[in-house]
């Protein structure tokens, strides 16, 4: 079997503004309601492979979202949102623009004193179409926050991604796998208001079929990077800039 391995390097910068906000339906009962948008812009390298155009390109792009937490008893809570980061790139095309959304509800336990552990299921829509065969998922994982410190937090985040419109392979349409996705974070809390993070995510993908004859594809995505966090003296508003490091690799036979 013959196989090609094309790698994407990649370095993106976000700047944005969080805001934060709680309201109070019941005495008893507060929900807390957080927002952010951002922009920035994706630098890319291609290394192997082959290229129509110049494979040097630049991306702009735009990320927003937004989550509410709702308390239901003792520690445990319910959080519901959802986010979307659009891409638009010029190509030897054209202007392509993509966009991935995904949200969900996290019911979680969380004790002040020593952290958060929850269960997570949503849906996953890898650039909002079938681009190289690729399919809207249903996301079920866990979510995993340890206070080290009053100044040091430390989370992770992992689980699956379930295609939902599959079909069997040899039927002549997309028989997509399931997925996998992980990540973490560590935040350094300078003061009361800036803070400082690092972060890692990972993503895999696999399909065969339509696009590509009876071809087998496997996409795995490796990001890492850094977060500083400004809390404004603007009640709950924050200011964010993040970069990170990006390595794609795409595996066809």
């Amino acid at each position: 079997m013959k196989k090609f391995l094309t790698s994407i390097l990649g370095a993106t910068a976000l700047v944005g503004v969080s805001m934060m906000g709680a309201a109070q339906s019941e005495p008893d009962y507060p929900f807390a309601a957080t927002g952010f948008v951002g922009g920035g812009g994706t630098w890319l390298d291609f290394s192997g492979g082959k290229c129509i155009d110049d494979c040097d390109r630049d991306i702009a792009t735009i990320v927003g979202g937004g989550d509410m937490v709702i308390p239901l008893m003792g520690y445990w809570n319910v959080q519901l949102g959802g986010a979307f980061h659009t891409d638009h790139e010029d190509t030897f095309f054209g202007g392509d623009s993509t966009t991935q959304f995904q949200g969900g509800a996290i019911g979680f336990w969380r004790d002040p004193a020593t952290g958060v552990f929850g269960l997570e299921v949503g849906v996953f829509s890898p650039f909002g179409d079938e681009r190289d065969g690729f399919q809207n998922s249903v996301k079920i994982g866990g979510v995993v926050e340890y206070f080290f410190s009053d100044m040091i937090t430390i989370g992770g985040f992992g689980g699956a991604l379930i295609p939902m419109n599959s079909e069997p392979f040899g039927s002549g349409k997309t028989d997509v796998d399931t997925g996998f996705y992980a990540g973490g974070h560590l935040t350094y809390y300078a003061s009361d208001n800036l803070a400082f993070a690092g972060f890692a995510r990972f993503l895999e993908l696999s399909s065969k079929g339509r696009f590509r004859g009876l071809s087998e594809q496997t996409t795995q995505s490796l990001n890492i990077g850094g977060k500083v966090r400004y809390l404004t003296s603007m009640p709950g508003v924050e200011l964010y800039a993040s970069g990170s490091y990006q390595r794609c690799e795409n595996d066809t036979s």
